[in-house]
């Protein structure tokens, strides 16, 4: 089910959209690091198995085999931690972060 027909995510989106309004241009970068970590780079468990929703990684075999393989780099998302990762566009990420379940990482 592509991400915006799912409500919740739905819902995500707009009320990101809606803090980036007057938010300093700090702030709309950390909000966009945490939307590349979240749906474009996004795991969450399903029956205590990780599952991969992010488009970054579902459009990319290689970057999935690699996300996939190094265990060591999938961490849990916390964003306070997660707002400080680097966005790497040309190269593998150096984390990928995962929920518990879809719904969390959307709150």
């Amino acid at each position: 089910m592509p991400l915006l027909a799912n409500p919740t995510f739905a819902q995500f989106s707009q009320e990101l959209g809606l803090t980036s309004l007057g938010a300093s241009d700090e702030d709309v970068e950390r909000l966009g690091t945490l939307y590349f970590f979240t749906v474009e780079f996004g795991l969450c468990k399903q029956d205590g198995e990780l599952k991969v929703y992010g488009a970054g990684l579902l459009s990319s075999v290689a970057e999935l085999q690699h996300a996939v393989t190094s265990t060591s780099k999938i961490r849990r998302f916390d964003p306070a931690v997660t707002v400080n990762e680097e966005c790497i566009i040309t190269a593998y990420q150096n984390a990928y972060y995962y929920t518990d379940t879809f719904e969390e990482k959307m709150r």
